[in-house]
């Protein structure tokens, strides 16, 4: 969990199609990492390991940004239509 490396790859190709504003890329860009990051969070807390109180907390807080950035990203394509 405390290699970060591995998510900037994979985040990179999935934003790739990222249409209009360079904003926009980087908000899919930030989306797609949360959303990689809550997969793994939720692997770990799953394996029922000791922790997995901790990791409830920090995998609502992913939730709620990915909340955040899906809403901000439809308000701004409907701005454009």
């Amino acid at each position: 969990m405390n290699n970060v490396i591995p998510f900037l790859p994979a985040s990179s190709q999935a934003a790739t199609a990222a249409p209009g504003l360079f904003s926009d890329y980087m908000l899919l860009e930030l989306l797609t990492m949360h959303e990689e990051l809550l997969a793994r969070l939720r692997c770990e807390r799953d394996e029922g390991e000791d922790r997995s109180d901790f990791l409830a907390v920090i995998i609502e807080q992913h939730e709620k940004s990915s909340t955040l950035i899906h809403a901000l990203l439809a308000h701004h394509a409907a701005e454009i239509v």
